[in-house]
């Protein structure tokens, strides 16, 4: 219900997207709405 409510997804729709493994770069983490901001390493 949190990722739910987090993401604005549906909760059949995370539900589904949690159901196996699911592995999401960081800016698809952030496009899905489970992470706020994508932190980059400064050289």
């Amino acid at each position: 219900v949190i990722l739910s409510e987090k993401t604005g997804k549906p909760l059949s729709q995370i539900k589904l997207d949690t159901e196996r493994d699911k592995y999401m770069f960081a800016e698809e983490a952030k496009e899905y709405g489970i992470v706020d901001e994508v932190m980059v390493k400064q050289k």
